[in-house]
């Protein structure tokens, strides 16, 4: 007998898949559009639902500047799970909150009235630690913050504990009630007022530190709004904050989670056959219903009774009769072959033709905030990097190209990887649950791709290097990136998680060029210019291409004469860019498979695994080349 209950998430059927690499290519997104602001990057409430830590990894890495977390008791928690390193602000706590534990941890703290102040002030006395403190003054909201009329008397209050060391102010900010009505007015407003409170608090010596007021709706709709910071929350998860007058797709955000379960049961049924508790659906016509088991104890919304939409093989269902605590019935249409354990995508990605976080909210009457946060604790988050294996192979399915796209480059969490796109099989998920084929229909196993064969003009040189670390790995793209030159052409293959991306970052190190490299699933290509006079780098992902014209078509800035290009998921596909290549595949074990549910289990990953990299030189570009150095360093 054991006085806890058993970990089950591994055997939970629902599950709702998080695509880290869209997290980072969001956040990298909405910087462009405030190129002169830091990133003050929002997620709280266990980042809108979506696993705080490893969201707040993913945006550390990414370049965030600030980590923001509404509660400071999670905002705690998170520097006990995280570490040393990313700043971590909170600003939402009642009196006795501890805050000396929050100084103790570097939790920067937010103050919005004087008891707020009085307090942090004694917690830095007792503790010996100076607080850095974000000021936040109430422009509009009658909410939280310092209201216009105290703003005067702040430095009489705020200048000694300056002066003395007690606190330093980290930024001053705002919080707009309007901004996703773009001819309000009220934003202006409110950003100038911010900006007139300001200047009287440095008129009279007050060290503001950074202005910023654009959540996700001012950083879309408001460039006014930037200022020094943008604080985006919920558009970093690829979702807009009103899909009416912003929409995601527009902007090029993509939704990080997919959330899904497997067909439990299938039943053909007549005409006039009642479903679900009081009989609130009857069949008008004879069809094939199908259970499956998520319900409202699981974030669907009961109010979505016979109104929401699920995706089943790329294609929209409704929902028919009540949504019960842990189930929901959906129509799959008359004469339906569907069959028991096939995934059904209950919101995810538009498009792939799944109904989006957005669409349950409009149809609900309430915002896709609510959406995404009400998703239950007991629904297991899986982390992954791309987009999440679709419910079947048609147009529309993840990827776009008629087979199951896996994820890539998350860490240790799954096993398997992407064969040439018209013989490869869709490998087991974390969860051990089968992915559907292009049928529709479970695979139960999968074939790990062989690495690439040479073709025509292989000069026989294959190079095995053991990279167990994701720092072994960018070294070694570091060493090899001594012999690149312009014209280049890396073509990188690799099982889930094994390091591509990790790889190309090396890479980009090592070359010194510009800009953050992250997967490039959504944009397709990027173009890293040199910092140094050398070429510059071109980083692909093929298997969104839908031909090699349509790499010429991507407009890139860097023409591939004059650049060295690395290609992910390149193999079978890109050879005939150029005479010589090198193909680069990266292992992993097959079958260690981390399951990664919730915060607490990232930091319990294994460090280190036996990982190796192939190296093998292809065509006369490479005819005595020495690789040696590759093994040598390693």
């Amino acid at each position: 007998m054991t006085s806890e209950l058993p970990d089950l998430s591994s055997q939970w059927p629902a599950r709702a898949w998080v695509d880290l690499s869209a997290v980072a290519d969001n956040a990298a997104t909405l910087s462009s559009l405030a190129p002169d602001a830091g990133l003050f990057a929002v997620i709280k409430a266990d980042a809108y639902g979506h696993g705080i830590l490893p969201v707040a990894r993913t945006l550390a890495d990414a370049g965030a500047d600030i980590l923001g977390i509404a509660q400071l008791v999670e905002a705690v928690g998170l520097r006990a799970a995280l570490g040393p390193g990313p700043r971590i602000a909170a600003w939402l706590y009642g009196p006795g909150a501890p805050l000396e534990e929050a100084l103790t941890a570097d939790v920067e703290i937010g103050i919005g009235a004087h008891w707020m102040l009085d307090e942090v002030l004694a917690a830095a006395s007792r503790t010996g630690i100076p607080a850095r403190v974000h000021l936040k003054i109430d422009t509009g909201m009658a909410r939280g913050g310092f209201s216009p009329s105290e703003v005067p008397g702040l430095p009489e209050r705020l200048g000694p504990a300056i002066a003395d060391g007690a606190i330093t102010i980290a930024s001053t900010f705002s919080h707009l009630a309007s901004g996703d009505i773009p001819d309000s007015g009220t934003t202006e407003r409110q950003t100038a007022l911010l900006l007139d409170l300001a200047r009287e608090l440095r008129d009279a010596r007050i060290d503001t530190g950074p202005l910023h007021i654009a959540a996700s709706s001012g950083v879309l709709l408001h460039p006014s709004s930037h200022l020094d910071m943008i604080r985006p929350g919920i558009a970093l998860y690829g979702v807009s904050p009103d899909e009416n007058v912003a929409p995601a797709a527009r902007y090029g955000l993509r939704p990080a989670m997919t959330l899904s379960a497997p067909l439990v049961r299938v039943r053909e049924v007549d005409a006039g056959t009642p479903v679900g508790y009081g009989h609130t659906y009857v069949t008008d016509a004879p069809t094939t219903l199908g259970l499956v088991p998520v319900g409202y104890a699981d974030g669907v919304p009961r109010i979505g009774s016979n109104i929401l939409q699920v995706s089943h093989r790329g294609r929209r269902v409704p929902m028919r009769g009540r949504v019960s605590m842990d189930q929901v019935v959906i129509d799959l249409g008359p004469g339906s072959d569907a069959r028991v354990g096939e995934t059904v995508v209950l919101f995810g990605d538009p498009a792939r033709g799944e109904s989006s976080a957005w669409d349950w909210a409009r149809d609900t009457g309430t915002i896709a905030y609510e959406i995404l946060t009400s998703v239950g604790a007991r629904v297991p988050r899986s982390h992954v990097d791309g987009p999440p294996a679709a419910d079947d192979g048609s147009a529309g399915a993840a990827g776009g190209s008629g087979t199951a796209r896996p994820a890539d480059q998350a860490g240790p969490i799954s096993a398997g990887g992407p064969a040439p796109a018209a013989t490869r099989s869709p490998g087991p998920t974390e969860t051990g649950h089968p992915v559907p084929a292009a049928d529709g229909r479970p695979v139960q196993t999968a074939d790990v791709p062989a690495a690439p064969t040479a073709g025509a003009g292989d000069t026989g040189a294959l190079l095995t290097v053991d990279a167990p670390t994701a720092a072994d790995t960018r070294a070694l793209a570091g060493r090899l990136a001594g012999v690149l030159e312009a014209g280049d052409l890396v073509v990188l293959t690799g099982p889930l998680g094994a390091g591509k991306t990790t790889f190309v970052q090396g890479l980009g190190a090592a070359m010194s060029v510009a800009g953050t490299i992250a997967s490039p699933t959504f944009v397709i290509a990027r173009s890293h210019r040199s910092t140094v006079g050398g070429p510059d780098l071109v980083h692909v992902d093929a298997y969104r291409l839908g031909g090699l014209d349509e790499l010429d078509a991507l407009d890139l800035d860097s023409s591939l004469e004059e650049a060295v290009t690395v290609v992910e998921w390149g193999g079978g596909t890109v050879e005939s860019l150029a005479e010589s290549r090198l193909e680069v595949t990266l292992h992993r074990p097959v079958g260690e498979v981390h399951v990664v549910d919730g915060p607490a289990d990232l930091s319990e990953l294994p460090t280190e695994e036996p990982r190796t990299v192939e190296v093998r030189a292809v065509g006369p570009r490479w005819a005595g080349v020495d690789l040696s150095a590759l093994v040598a360093a390693s």
